[in-house]
C-alpha cells in the first residue's frame, strides 16, 4: 500500500513541474481512500522507513468543519475532498489547479498559459485558451474550433474540413488539399493543384491555370483566352444563328 501511495503521490508532482495533462489524475478517490487505509495500518504496526518517508511527503492531514478533507503535501501542494468523497481539487505548488467533479468530469487549468482542458466521461476534451479561443475533441477524431472573431472550424475524422468565417464566407478543404470557398453573394471558389476558379452567379466562369493562363467564359457564350504574358490569344464570339425565315403556307392566298 505504502508503495502505491508514494508512486501515485510522485507522479502527481511530476505532472505538476513538467506540465502534462490530467491523465494520471483518474484515481483521485482511490487516492483518498488509500490515505485512510495507510493511515490505519500505521495505526496498527510499528512504522518502517518506507512508512516514515510517506508521512514526510504529506505534511499533513486534517478534517474541516464543512466535512472535507485537506491533504497538505510537504512541497506545497494541496489536495482538498468534497465530505461525500466524490470532488477533489489539488492545488498544485505551481499554481495549477486540477478538480475531479462528482460527474465525473477532470478539469486541469494551467496557471502559466491560463488555459482549461476538461475532459468528459466520454472521453470528449475542451480546451480553453486565455485569448477565447476554444476546442472541442471527439472521441471519433473530429474537433471543432471557434475563435475569438467567431470563426468555426470543423474537422472530420476523416481530415476534411469545414470553415465558417465571421463574415459568412465558408471555406471546404478536402483531404487532397482542394479548396472550395462560398461567399454570400453567391460566388464560388475551387483552388486546385492545376488551377484556381471562379464562378458568378450570372454563369460566368474565370479560370487561372497553374502556367498562368487565363481562361473566361462569358454567361452569354463568349470565350477568352490569355496566355501567361497577358496577352489574349483567343477571343470568340459565340455564334449567332440567323433568323429562320418562314416559308408560306402551300394554300395561302396572295396578299
Amino acid at each position: 500500500m505504502s508503495v502505491i501511495f508514494n508512486l501515485m503521490i510522485g507522479n502527481e508532482n511530476e505532472n505538476a513541474k513538467d506540465g502534462h495533462r490530467w491523465s494520471i489524475f483518474r484515481s483521485a478517490r482511490l487516492l483518498f481512500n488509500e490515505l485512510k487505509a495507510f493511515e490505519a495500518s500505521i495505526n496498527s504496526k510499528p512504522s518502517t522507513s518506507s512508512d516514515s518517508m510517506i508521512l514526510r511527503m504529506v505534511k499533513s492531514f486534517s478534517d474541516e468543519e464543512d466535512g472535507s478533507k485537506v491533504l497538505l503535501y510537504s512541497n506545497g501542494t494541496k489536495k482538498v475532498v468534497s465530505p461525500n468523497g466524490l470532488t477533489s481539487t489539488m492545488y498544485f505548488f505551481n499554481g495549477d489547479i486540477k478538480r475531479t467533479q462528482e460527474d465525473g468530469d477532470v478539469i486541469y487549468y494551467y496557471s502559466s498559459s491560463q488555459t482549461t482542458h476538461t475532459t468528459k466521461p466520454d472521453g470528449t476534451e475542451i480546451i480553453k485558451f486565455k485569448n477565447g479561443q476554444s476546442e472541442t475533441h471527439h472521441r471519433n477524431g473530429s474537433k471543432d474550433i471557434v475563435f475569438p472573431d467567431g470563426t468555426i472550424r470543423h474537422v472530420l475524422p476523416s481530415g476534411e474540413e469545414k470553415i465558417k468565417f465571421s463574415d459568412g464566407v465558408t471555406q471546404r478543404v478536402l483531404t487532397n488539399g482542394d479548396k472550395i470557398i462560398d461567399f454570400p453573394d453567391g460566388q464560388r471558389e475551387t483552388h486546385t493543384s492545376l488551377y484556381k476558379r471562379r464562378e458568378y452567379p450570372d454563369g460566368t466562369v474565370k479560370t487561372v491555370y497553374q502556367d498562368g493562363r487565363q481562361e473566361t467564359q462569358y454567361a452569354n457564350g463568349r470565350l477568352r483566352i490569355k496566355d501567361p504574358d497577358g496577352r489574349v490569344i483567343l477571343d470568340r464570339l459565340p455564334t449567332v444563328s440567323p433568323p429562320v425565315k418562314a416559308t408560306p403556307h402551300l394554300f395561302s392566298q396572295p396578299s
